[in-house]
């Protein structure tokens, strides 16, 4: 299985306006026009489809700014890309996290009460022990 992802930036009248991640472009590029199309449409990529909607779908290309992501790591390329086109004066619409915001690392996770990463969440809450003690059935011993 393919673990990684590409970096693209959306961009507005050759200004670049959004930046996102996917495995696949052009199938990307093809959710963004089914969801500009369809008003009734809610898709994650929600702020970009109504953007477009305002200026007009004509108005926006795609372009591909990296290439073989590790996934996991995807989140911080993004932001990445987001602080970099940002300080060359970019107008950004990513309602993403940057490093010039304070942003949280660490939570208690709403399901079972552990300390946790947030950017780990989706796969602690996987994680039997999670679940268990969400179940109230306690804590797994640990190795």
């Amino acid at each position: 299985m393919n673990n990684t992802v590409n970096i693209y930036v959306i961009l507005l009248n050759d200004e670049e306006v959004y930046v996102g991640y996917t495995r696949n472009l052009n199938e990307r590029w093809i959710q963004y026009k089914s969801s500009y199309n369809c008003e009734n449409s809610h898709t994650h990529q929600e702020i970009m489809t109504q953007y477009m909607r305002v200026h007009g779908w004509y108005n926006f290309s795609i372009q591909l700014v990296e290439e073989d992501v590790d996934k996991f790591y995807a989140v911080e390329h993004v932001e990445e890309w987001v602080d970099a086109y940002k300080e060359i004066g970019c107008d950004i619409i990513n309602k993403s996290r940057t490093k010039g915001n304070a942003r949280k690392t660490r939570e208690n996770c709403a399901r079972c009460g552990l300390d946790i990463n947030s950017r780990d969440r989706a796969r602690h809450q996987a994680t039997m022990r999670c679940q268990l003690l969400h179940r109230g059935f306690g804590a797994l011993p640990l190795p």
